[in-house]
């Protein structure tokens, strides 16, 4: 589906949320290296080897298969799961607005840095390589952004609103 829709010139970008039902195995696996916060079902983004977990979902699930541009929602994250946590990084109170650069950087990391001579392995933005700006293959788009998440080419959405005028003017 994915090829016939690219055959027809069309992008394709799929949601893609950094918390797991507890039914799945992707869930299990975070569990089972304790990179669960808490007791929720939201993975450690501060910790190296969960991002790493996390961007290997996305590869299996979408990006393999050629799937555009992944809209990681939720990266604020919703519930308040790291309150009175300890995260990888440090206290979870401390490092709660980390958590969007953290999310972005598991996709964008191994596009950009790891994949630097492939040119058919990059997110939408700015290289390391040669800091030019290039089109790529990986749109990321997120909901909420960190000091010095620019770096991991993630594009900014304001979040869901309201459709009226009044939500428009403001």
């Amino acid at each position: 589906m994915v090829q016939q829709l690219h055959d027809l010139h069309l992008h394709i970008m799929v949601s893609m949320w950094s918390k797991f039902a507890s039914n799945t195995s992707f869930y299990q696996q975070m569990a089972n290296n304790s990179f669960l916060v808490g007791d929720s079902e939201w993975f450690d983004a501060s910790h190296p080897a969960a991002r790493a977990l996390f961007d290997s979902y996305a590869q299996a699930a979408f990006l393999h298969i050629g799937v555009d541009g992944l809209w990681l929602d939720a990266t604020e994250p919703e519930g308040y799961p790291h309150k009175d946590q300890q995260l990888y990084v440090g206290e979870g109170n401390h490092n709660w607005n980390s958590y969007s650069f953290y999310v972005t950087g598991a996709i964008n990391h191994r596009h950009m840095f790891h994949s630097s001579t492939d040119t058919n392995a990059h997110v939408y933005g700015i290289r390391a390589s040669d800091e030019s700006l290039s089109l790529t293959d990986t749109f990321i788009l997120t909901r909420s952004a960190y000091t010095g998440q620019q770096r991991h080419g993630a594009v900014l959405w304001s979040g869901d609103i309201e459709g009226t005028w009044f939500a428009l003017r403001r």
